[in-house]
């Protein structure tokens, strides 16, 4: 659905777009989600919600990429061996209904990233809240990556976090089987953007999903495409288990496979 999730956040998901929305979540959730990329990165996350009593929720997540085997060469471009750098982010937090509308909620995670013999490491916050407005609307807003990099990879040299605000919603229009959803994203280097999507309901247990997700595009003539940004997908979901597959276009880059596991508990 194009990512535009943050004003729908209807899943365990939602654990890293907007926490929020796990406030609504009744039930024990985990959610497994695996991406094949280009030139061999592969990527995914988990997550974990638990209801711990009325209202209140825990949520989890781990959030992982790996960049694949890579050469190493010396000042002259000779190969003397490989290394596979990976990045991974892990967090926990706290979901919460303030009436029967609003749901808030907040994670804390550690993030650390490898290149062969050089580490990362630091620490961020997720924020976000999700409103019912009426029984077919949801207005959602997160602030993500709001930290710190505690260590750099060289002395005396440290990276700003990606802080992201996401501003998002949904919709089911009446006596039309569908759910749209759009979203606005502003990430700390970057303009604003867009994201769209849509799914059909009058398939289930079976959904159909389309989206789009605005990029920048190349300046050269040579390297634009004008399918880069669609994404598409089906999947099956019951009340215990689901399973998803999704296709991304990232232009000249090719596309991206994407896998999601459900379980209810």
């Amino acid at each position: 659905m194009g990512s535009a999730f943050s004003g729908l956040a209807d899943d365990a998901s939602a654990v890293s777009s907007n926490p929020g929305g796990c406030a609504f979540l009744k039930k024990k959730q985990i959610m497994g989600n695996f991406g094949y990329y280009f030139a061999g990165i592969t990527g995914g996350n988990i997550a974990f919600t638990t209801p711990i009593r009325k209202n209140q929720t825990i949520v989890s997540g781990v959030n992982f990429i790996n960049y694949g085997k890579l050469d190493e060469t010396d000042e002259t471009g000779k190969v003397i061996g490989t290394f596979s750098p990976f990045d991974i982010a892990i967090g926990i937090g706290y979901s919460q209904k303030l009436g029967r509308k609003l749901g808030i909620g907040g994670a804390g995670k550690f993030i650390l990233s490898s290149i062969k013999n050089y580490t990362s490491y630091g620490f961020a916050a997720d924020f976000g809240a999700l409103l019912r407005v009426g029984t077919r609307t949801r207005v959602g807003v997160a602030v993500l990556n709001a930290g710190f990099q505690s260590k750099g990879y060289t002395s005396g040299h440290k990276d700003p976090l990606p802080l992201t605000v996401r501003l998002g919603a949904s919709h089911r229009l009446k006596g039309l089987p569908a759910i749209f959803t759009g979203e606005l994203l502003k990430e700390y280097d970057d303009d604003i953007r867009f994201r769209l999507g849509a799914e059909t309901t009058s398939l289930k247990p079976f959904f159909a999903r389309i989206g789009y997700a605005y990029m920048q595009k190349p300046e050269t003539d040579e390297l634009k495409d004008n399918t880069q940004g669609i994404t598409a997908g089906i999947g099956y979901e019951n009340k215990k288990l689901g399973i998803n597959y999704s296709y991304s276009l990232y232009g000249v880059l090719g596309g991206v496979h994407r896998i999601t596991l459900f379980y209810g508990l």
